[in-house]
């Protein structure tokens, strides 16, 4: 009786034992070995490595269902997280969280905003243009010259082509129009001169909006000269308009004016014309 008594105690005390082991891990071999395995086996990204493989999935996109796609990606991204908690998951999700911000910036679609043809000296085909939503084949298509005028309109700014449209016509202003009728005077190949000015006159004294160019009432003579100020520009001529005020409107012109002469100009210094005399002698040297 004793015997098994004593078999009794040695055997709970055994079982006791293994049971102390098996919660302490000594017991779990396979399920420790899987952690391990999981821990060991993939490397975490760095932050750089997330953005690089986010910008390239972003750019994949290009229109809202790539949007609605890629979020998709995301939401299942993170329910897998949720379900294992890795760090493989938690990388992915932050890969398509980067991803989404960035396509959402995208180019969608191209469009002039008022701001940037808010000038009399507008081309008349790019004030046309105003109030169009173009896709990008069509503005890489374009002069480069054109391109300038050109406003990117991202994903998050439209994502079909109607919302585009709007966003768009929305900068067809009255001013615009007001513009459009101005350069069509202008570019106008079978009006002369005098038959210019009169017409502009009409239009620019009608015209309260038309009125803000100038200072002054001789709205075509104005014109000209800051046209004719533009096209001189490449050559950095300081005081250009001054020169052209005074009759020297080409580059000849104003190569042939003495400087005793241009110092008496207002606004005209010793500094100023120094730096005339360095314009004029790069021209030279052309």
């Amino acid at each position: 009786m004793e015997n098994a008594f004593t078999y009794i105690i040695v055997a709970m005390i055994a079982l006791s034992a293994f049971s102390i082991f098996a919660k302490q891990g000594g017991g779990g071999k396979r399920s420790a070995g899987r952690r391990t395995a999981s821990s060991s086996n993939y490397t975490p990204m760095t932050e750089k490595e997330k953005m690089e493989e986010a910008k390239a999935i972003a750019a994949k996109v290009k229109s809202e269902s790539g949007i609605e796609s890629l979020e998709s990606r995301l939401s299942a991204a993170e329910e897998r997280y949720d379900n294992s908690g890795t760090e493989k998951n938690s990388d992915r999700v932050d890969v398509l969280e980067y991803a989404v911000n960035l396509a959402y910036d995208n180019p969608y679609r191209y469009y002039i905003a008022e701001r940037d043809v808010d000038s009399p000296h507008t081309p008349l085909r790019i004030l046309k243009s105003v109030g169009k939503a173009i896709t990008q084949a069509k503005y890489d298509a374009l002069p480069e010259d054109d391109r300038k005028y050109y406003d990117v309109m991202t994903l998050s700014d439209a994502s079909t082509p109607e919302e585009a449209k709007d966003v768009a016509s929305s900068e067809l202003t009255d001013g615009v129009r007001e513009l459009m009728k101005f350069r069509k005077i202008v570019e106008d190949e079978k009006l002369d001169d005098e038959q210019k000015e009169k017409k502009m006159s009409k239009l620019v004294s009608a015209s309260e909006y038309l009125r803000g160019f100038f200072n002054d009432d001789d709205y075509y003579s104005q014109f000209r000269n800051e046209e004719l100020a533009m096209s001189m520009a490449k050559y950095n001529i300081p005081a250009i308009e001054t020169f052209i005020e005074k009759g020297y409107r080409t580059v000849e012109d104003i190569m042939s004016v003495p400087e005793d002469e241009i110092i008496k100009w207002p606004g005209i210094g010793e500094k100023t014309l120094e730096k005339i005399r360095e314009a004029r002698a790069a021209i030279s040297a052309q």
